[in-house]
């Protein structure tokens, strides 16, 4: 298996082509030797990031992730063809894609031209180029690519994430297990039982808080409560049908139900009446005001008006007493028509009440049933609670069972993936002594290790544990060197670089100390007899000082495949901010 770049270039032109061989590729940021340019000495800033994103974007990466989609026109008009040469498993191919039709790239194998219809497709014809000598391959081409070509946004902080990490995209184990040699179809296959664990987990539990009443009853009680509602219905069942062959009931039925009826309105007017009237009679009473008081204001208001009130103290009290009398008389006259009205429909309640008691006489069971519409109601009302209880209880059921048997399921996938790990103990031992190599070789320790285990957590989304620990591991700078190690492990192993595409871009990987920085890349220079392809981005400034010093004994001149500064950046023209 294999992929390797062979050249990057535009049409129209907005860059310099940029052709790749084996081994070490460097992309280098320099500084600028003319003093008149500002910022001149600076080596970041200068496209070095922006080319490998162009590189991604040819290897199909969303256009929602990438970088390119935001370069304003005046520096990449959208009808402009990136083009990307390439072999993969030594078929030439090449890849030409638009900002102006991203999800349609072109590709071009043997001479033949296809324009692909959706990214999905060109992402499904690539795969199959690639693992074309691989049985049930079930890796996107994409996918697979993620430990290959990792974001820089992905700040190199974990062997196994890949993305950028505000886009909070979950690790994929997949790419990685399948260079030791795994059965991916096993890892698809419990991933997916995990997620119908989960859909029918959800389920069981609302039908659980169903039954249970929101958990105020226990689950094992519902069956008692269904035996008793079956039982009332029972009986209540044998009640109506003796109520039915009884010849009162035909002649009756018709009456009962009108009697019934009213008797139902007359009481909700009933309760009505006596509200009412509790309000009215909950008034508060008149407030006595006494003469004395009257007088001092009446005298306040004289005082500051003068000719204007005429009218006697006499006057005034005489008034508020016509007020307060016809205030009372109101009251008085609204409680006694409330009164009355009430008087007539108890009346009325008690008469038909009474005709009920004298019809239900006729038809009398001995008190086993006497009102054929409550009767009824009742009946029905049993009836809804115990089919609905029976039929929540049995999904339930029904639940309880498929998640039991969907979790004994995933359980003896995890075996067969335990019994996998098993088989490939000779490999993770022998790429453990890969990482311990390396980084002897870096970090001047052989505190090392790595090992390979399952997850069988339903809130894991990993399935599978890569742990790897080297010597203070869990700083920014250690983590780096981390994931440099393990990604220079899959590719020079001798187990795993079977299945790896052989190719690896690390874009800024490098914010690490000097000593680790100049033994990674010695260690890279010693690896160059190996067939492989390593794409890195590098400033100048970080290795100036070891390079004149002969400390460096990777060749930078040799290696560089395209060097960008503040005057000669990637992209032609100014400086320029992405939209």
């Amino acid at each position: 298996m294999r992929i390797k770049l062979l050249r990057l270039y535009s049409s129209p032109e907005i860059f310099k082509p940029i052709d790749f061989t084996d081994g070490i590729n460097l992309i280098m940021g320099e500084k600028v030797e003319d003093e008149s340019v500002k910022k001149g000495k600076k080596t970041n800033g200068v496209g070095k990031s922006m080319c490998i994103e162009f590189i991604n974007f040819c290897l199909l990466k969303k256009t929602s992730d990438s970088r390119v989609s935001k370069i304003p026109l005046d520096k990449f008009m959208e009808d402009t063809q990136i083009i990307l040469d390439l072999e993969i498993n030594s078929n030439y191919i090449k890849i030409t894609r638009t900002k102006q039709k991203p999800d349609n790239p072109t590709i071009v194998k043997d001479g033949v031209e296809t324009e692909f219809s959706s990214i999905e497709d060109a992402n499904q014809y690539l795969k199959e180029l690639l693992f074309s000598n691989v049985e049930n391959a079930t890796l996107g081409f994409r996918e697979f690519l993620g430990p290959f070509v990792r974001d820089e946004e992905s700040e190199y902080k974990d062997i196994l994430s890949c993305y950028d990490l505000s886009k909070r995209i979950p690790p994929s184990v997949k790419p990685h297990a399948f260079l030791f040699g795994f059965d991916i179809s096993i890892i698809n296959g419990i991933e997916k039982l995990f997620k119908e664990i989960e859909k029918v987990n959800t389920h069981k539990l609302q039908l659980q808080k169903s039954l249970t009443e929101n958990k105020t009853r226990k689950i094992r009680d519902v069956k008692a409560v269904l035996n008793s509602l079956n039982d009332d219905l029972r009986k209540i069942d044998t009640a109506l049908e003796s109520f039915k062959t009884n010849e009162a009931y035909e002649v009756m039925q018709e009456d009962l139900g009108k009697i019934q009826l009213e008797i139902e309105n007359l009481r909700a007017r009933q309760t009505a009446l006596k509200y009412e009237l509790r309000k009215v009679k909950s008034f508060p009473s008149l407030e006595v005001i006494k003469r004395k008081e009257i007088e001092i204001i009446y005298e306040q208001f004289k005082s500051g008006l003068g000719e204007i009130v005429s009218k006697s103290i006499d006057e005034v009290v005489g008034f508020k007493e016509k007020i307060d009398e016809f205030q009372k008389r109101l009251l008085v006259e609204k409680v006694a028509s409330l009164e009355e009205e009430l008087d007539i429909v108890t009346t009325k309640l008690q008469n038909l009440e009474n005709s009920k008691v004298d019809k239900l006489k006729v038809i009398d069971q001995k008190g086993v049933l006497k009102d054929i519409k409550n009767g009824y109601a009742i009946y029905h009302q049993k009836r809804d609670s115990y089919s609905y209880l029976q039929n929540t209880y049995e999904a339930y059921d029904k639940a309880d069972s498929d998640w039991k048997k969907l979790r004994l399921e995933k359980d003896q996938m995890f075996l067969k993936l335990d019994a996998q790990i098993f088989d490939a103990r000779t490999i993770i031992g022998n790429f453990n002594d890969t990482i311990v190599e390396i980084h002897s070789y870096i970090m001047d320790s052989n505190e090392a290790s790595f090992d390979i285990k399952t997850v069988n957590e339903s809130k894991s989304k990993q399935i599978l544990s890569f742990d790897m620990r080297i010597d203070d591991d869990g700083s920014h700078s250690i983590d780096r060197t981390k994931v440099f190690i393990y990604d220079l492990a899959l590719l020079f192993n001798e187990y795993t670089n079977k299945r790896h595409p052989k190719f690896l871009i690390h874009d800024n990987i490098f914010d690490v100390d000097q000593d680790t920085l100049i033994k990674s890349l010695n260690y890279l220079s010693r690896k160059e007899s190996q067939k492989f392809q390593y794409i890195l981005t590098l400033n100048r400034d970080k290795i100036e000082n070891e390079e004149q010093s002969k400390l460096l004994e990777l060749d930078i001149k040799e290696h560089r495949v395209a060097n960008f500064t503040k005057k000669d950046r990637f992209l032609y023209g100014d400086k320029y901010s992405e939209v």
